[in-house]
């Protein structure tokens, strides 16, 4: 068997090495997990006494130009990951650099473009798209199963085929390492990313369409593509609102293609080149950030000799300011449009610009906790309206000192998928790992409010879930997926010795 590294991962490089480590796991009694990008919540990818595998030598990507299909290794990313531990992952060899070279594209990316293929497929995740599904561009599947068998899944119009049990399985099925997806031709996109108040944002947050804006549902099911940021701190109602479309050819004039050859004017990714580069500004922003929103268990121990009840009066103070430095601060990096700053506007190739973080929200920049709901869209201004007053009642306790991040999705096939049988809004809210308190304490509010006010929801698996009362929110996840029963009996078949079924999984989806 192949050795582990100094990060204790093993890197099988073929189809057999993947078979051997499985077998020895069965024969053993330990756990197989597989480490994409590190973009998930850590407690759902490791296991204390698991073989943790990285399969960055799974990079291989080959075209069938015939059919516009390329087959790719599960282990490559989408782009670079400055994080990669093996060192693998550049510049030169994502997947997105490899299919544009041949005139292809994606039409649904993620935002952060450093994940690989395996992770993002097997989360069940999708870019802000309610037009394009990247499920619908997964033709085939390569996996290993729970007994070191190699198997194959195509894609049939037979929705109850085991192949849509497969895909979005968050790892139970097997390690899948190889993934053929359908291409289309490669298009670039025009738009532009508007910073206002909500009240002025391009759309109405809280309700339907009135007489000037469309309403939640409207906006982004009209938009192609389409992201929202939005700050609900009491006194910082801020949104940053990026939108685009692919482009037409009455988009190309003098500005786009000023000699007949397109040129490109690339999105500015959110964070602006501050001292240097895009590191330098999320670093400085997430050091600000995560000392407002620490304050002020920082604070005390920098004056240990400072009579308390003086430090008590100091953070009073502090705390009374608070509402009005912390617009301030905001401003910092993401101040309102106004006829000196005006909106952003961007017309780029699809790789450039579509996937508009690259690696910034990342876990290893941000520092950055994340719980995600997929509620669908026939609910989503009802869970506005509820999350608006919670909040406008609660203050920060509620919203913290972050974002909350707004996304629409198309409706997915796989019976998994967060965005299984219908269209989706999704609310990804996003709170420093330093904040006060527990993210298990923090996030259940959220859990709580929307079961209480009956808005369906489904959520990330790969982001934080309920961390109290787990085997009631365990039966509520697995009421939520009308196949999930099906799932179960398939992941039973694949894996009899539960070697991929942690206990981490065993507990959210009540399996044994």
């Amino acid at each position: 068997m192949i050795n582990k590294d100094e990060h204790g991962l093993y890197h099988p490089g073929d189809e057999k090495e993947i078979c051997d480590l499985i077998k020895t796991a069965i024969t053993k009694n330990l756990k197989v997990r597989v480490r994409g990008a590190a973009q998930s919540l850590s407690a759902s990818i490791s296991d204390d006494d698991a073989i943790t595998m990285q399969l960055d030598r799974f990079r291989d990507i080959q075209f069938d130009t015939k059919n516009y299909q390329v087959k790719v290794g599960a282990g490559c990313n989408f782009a670079f990951d400055p994080f990669d531990p093996s060192c693998t992952s550049n510049k030169l060899n994502g997947l997105y650099r490899a299919i544009n070279k041949k005139g292809w594209a994606l039409p649904n990316v993620p935002d952060a473009a450093h994940q690989t293929i395996g992770g993002f497929i097997s989360t069940g995740s999708s870019g802000g798209t309610m037009t394009h599904s990247f499920d619908d561009c997964i033709v085939s599947l390569k996996l290993v199963n729970g007994q070191g068998e190699a198997v194959e899944y195509k894609r049939t119009e037979n929705l109850s085929d085991d192949f849509f049990g497969i895909g979005s399985s968050v790892g139970l099925m097997g390690v899948i390492y190889e993934v053929t997806l359908q291409c289309v031709p490669a298009f670039n996109i025009i738009g532009s990313e508007k910073i206002t108040n909500a009240e002025d944002a391009p759309y109405n947050l809280f309700g339907v369409d009135d007489d000037n804006r469309p309403g939640l549902v409207d906006y982004f099911s009209k938009q192609e593509y389409a992201r929202t940021l939005w700050w609900p701190y009491k006194t910082l109602h801020r949104t940053i609102n990026w939108s685009a479309r692919q482009m037409l050819p009455r988009d190309f004039n003098e500005s786009t293609a000023g000699g007949n050859e397109f040129e490109p004017k690339p999105y500015k990714p959110v964070f602006p080149k501050l001292l240097g580069g895009r590191y330098s500004s999320e670093l400085m922003a997430s050091s600000i950030f995560g000392f407002v929103s620490s304050w002020p268990a920082w604070f005390y121990p920098l004056f240990p000799n400072v009579n308390r009840q003086t430090l008590d009066g100091i953070v009073q103070l502090v705390d009374g300011m608070a509402p009005q430095l912390y617009p301030l601060m905001t401003d910092m990096f993401f101040p309102v449009n106004s006829k000196s700053n005006p909106p952003q506007e961007f017309w780029d190739h699809w790789l450039g610009s579509l996937p508009m973080d690259h690696f910034e929200f990342s876990n290893e920049l941000m520092n950055l906790d994340y719980t995600e709901f997929w509620i669908p869209i026939e609910s989503s201004e009802k869970a506005m309206e509820v999350l608006k007053k919670d909040f406008d009642n609660k203050g920060e306790s509620a919203t913290g000192f972050y974002t909350i991040e707004i996304l629409s999705s198309k409706e997915s096939p796989f019976w998994l998928s967060p965005g299984y049988g219908h269209k989706s809004i999704r609310l990804n809210f996003m709170r420093f790992a330093t904040d006060a308190g527990s993210p298990i304490d923090f996030y259940y509010q959220y859990y709580q409010l929307f079961k209480a006010h009956k808005i369906p929801f489904r959520l990330h698996l790969g982001k934080y879930l309920p961390g109290k009362e787990i085997p009631m929110w365990a039966s509520h996840i697995r009421a939520s997926y009308p196949m999930f029963n099906e799932f179960d009996k398939l992941r039973q078949s694949m894996d009899p010795n539960n070697l991929f079924l942690t206990k981490y999984w065993s507990e959210y989806l009540l399996l044994t």
